[in-house]
């Protein structure tokens, strides 16, 4: 999962990240837990959503969702901005953080 990573990032390009639910504190405070998809099995499942403040833009939430080594990575800009007004240095941010930097 590269939740922390994408946390990183985000908060050195001088954008606030927070995160407001991650399934691993749950599934730790809870001894009933029991995966939908592994069942009684050791679960891999991952799921963090993060809300990404910009600089008087508002915000953005990103799930974050992860199982058996694949992730994906869903932004809900519909929270009153659009896609134009999404700060270029998150874009930049984002793209560290999902990219190796030794690619540039």
């Amino acid at each position: 999962m590269i939740a922390k990573r994408v946390i990183e990032e985000v908060e050195a390009a001088g954008i606030q990240a927070l995160r407001s639910f991650d399934l691993d504190v749950v599934r730790s405070s809870n001894k009933g837990y029991c995966c939908p998809i592994h069942k009684n099995v050791v679960c891999t499942c991952q799921l963090v959503i993060l809300l990404i403040m910009q600089k008087e833009r508002g915000f953005l939430a990103m799930t974050l969702e992860g199982s058996d080594q694949q992730t994906w990575i869903y932004i809900d800009s519909d929270q009153g901005g659009t896609e134009e007004q999404v700060d270029p240095s998150l874009t930049i941010a984002l793209t560290h953080a999902f990219f190796s930097k030794e690619i540039y």
